[in-house]
């Protein structure tokens, strides 16, 4: 992550944060410590990926995440808008931005 940040990197993905179905190979989950220690070493912004849902979101982003890719908590239901906007809300934003 330091080297990409240095590199110039337009952002840093940053991952798994927790255990996550939807890569079988994506490696030991990190926790919000990885987010935090990454946070402090890098200037990018930070796409946290990984076992993201609607009930610890919240912590990422407060763990120093820009970003959150939800996969499974937004493609799974049945309301994907609906989910879109209650992720988008939590960075202050409306749904689509």
């Amino acid at each position: 992550a330091v080297r990409a940040d240095e590199a110039g990197a337009d952002y840093l993905g940053v991952g798994p944060v927790f255990a996550t179905s939807t890569k079988t190979d994506a490696g030991q989950p990190g926790g919000l410590e990885l987010v935090a220690a990454v946070k402090k070493r890098c200037g990018a912004p930070l796409a946290a990926i990984g076992g993201i849902d609607e009930y610890n979101a919240a912590e990422i982003i407060g763990a120093g995440a820009d970003m959150i890719c939800a996969i499974s908590a937004v493609i799974t239901h049945k309301e994907v808008e609906g989910r879109i906007r209650i992720f988008s809300s939590m960075f202050g934003r409306p749904a689509g931005y």
